[in-house]
């Protein structure tokens, strides 16, 4: 039997006859098999996988710029640490404490300008924090710190400086550590002040007729390594508060030649020492007396100084500087000699 056996028009309901396409009444499509299969369920289609581009690599967050802040601001930090570690060796010396300042300074701001060019990566924070840290350190440390601890040597300094008595020698006396401010690069309005602090207390004992203890505080600036603060320029007035005198009026002193004494220890022949100047002209302008007093001409190499007399104090002062000794017991000390 054909599959349109016993069928009515779906329209018109006239029964079709066999194997009828189209019904004879309405003309409306006999609807086969095919025609009433189910239509077929759509299947999503996969989107494509992204393929990876040859030699081409995917972008880190933070980038080379993040990197290397973390890096400087690192190193800047090191090195403050380096610095604040050692200060007591090398403060002495403002030349060394500010290239190191510079250094620092300069390590941690290009870290913080390779944080800001940077794409805010984990590094490049962490970089940034540490050099603000490190810049606001290194301020603090250099224009707060150090001058204050510099105000408080110079006080403890003083206080020793004022202790020197004049009988006792300072050779045996415990010096300080090395004198912190020998030049005034970083902070020249604190050196001026303890300049002028020593330079006050200096001429006051002079102008107090102290002239001993004036020797016996001048020997301890030398030995403390600061005699140039005392310079010569410092000390000139001095000289106009003593009494000229001739070089052969020295000649019976011993202390010159006792060699248990502070200038019987210096060096005769070492021109670059105040007090080795003024031992030679003294020993040559005293031969030269000697050998005139016997009818003798005598040639003598001189530095051109001239000797000064306050109490038992001389003074040598020639074109490169001064020296002075006390008489009573060998104290000595040079200002503004060659360095």
């Amino acid at each position: 039997m054909d599959e349109n056996d016993s069928l009515y028009c779906i329209k018109c309901g006239k029964q079709l006859r066999a194997g009828a396409k189209f019904c004879n009444a309405c003309g409306t499509k006999v609807p086969t098999l095919e025609d009433q299969a189910p239509a077929p369920i759509p299947q999503p289609i996969p989107a494509p996988m992204p393929q990876p581009v040859t030699g081409q690599q995917p972008a880190k967050k933070g980038g080379k710029g993040g990197v290397f802040a973390l890096i400087l601001s690192l190193l800047a930090a090191g090195a403050l640490g380096t610095l604040i570690a050692i200060c007591k060796e090398i403060y002495s010396r403002d030349d060394i404490f500010l290239y190191a300042c510079i250094g620092i300074a300069a390590f941690a701001a290009v870290g913080l300008v390779c944080f800001i060019a940077s794409k805010k990566g984990k590094a490049g924070i962490i970089g940034g924090v540490l050099s603000l840290l490190v810049l606001t350190g290194l301020g603090g440390y250099a224009f707060w710190y150090i001058p204050q601890a510099k105000d408080k040597f110079h006080d403890d300094f003083m206080d020793e400086l004022k202790s020197v008595k004049a009988i006792s020698s300072s050779s045996d006396r415990a010096l300080p550590d090395a004198y912190p401010y020998s030049s005034a690069s970083m902070f020249y309005s604190h050196e001026r002040k303890y300049r002028d602090r020593i330079i006050d207390y200096m001429d006051g004992l002079f102008e107090k007729n102290e002239p001993q203890k004036w020797v016996a505080a001048g020997q301890f600036l030398n030995k403390s390594g600061i005699e140039n603060i005392y310079d010569s320029a410092a000390c000139s007035s001095i000289v106009t508060q003593a009494v000229e005198i001739d070089a052969a009026q020295l000649s019976g002193y011993t202390v010159f030649d006792d060699v248990s004494t502070p200038v019987g220890k210096a060096q005769t022949t070492s021109s670059f020492s105040g007090i080795g100047r003024m031992k030679s002209d003294l020993k040559g302008r005293i031969t030269q007396a000697q050998d005139q007093a016997n009818g003798k001409s005598t040639i003598i190499m001189s530095y051109g100084g001239k000797f000064y007399l306050r109490g038992e104090v001389v003074i040598y002062r020639d074109n490169y500087g001064l020296a002075a000794v006390d008489l009573t017991n060998g104290n000595c000390f040079s200002s503004g000699d060659w360095l």
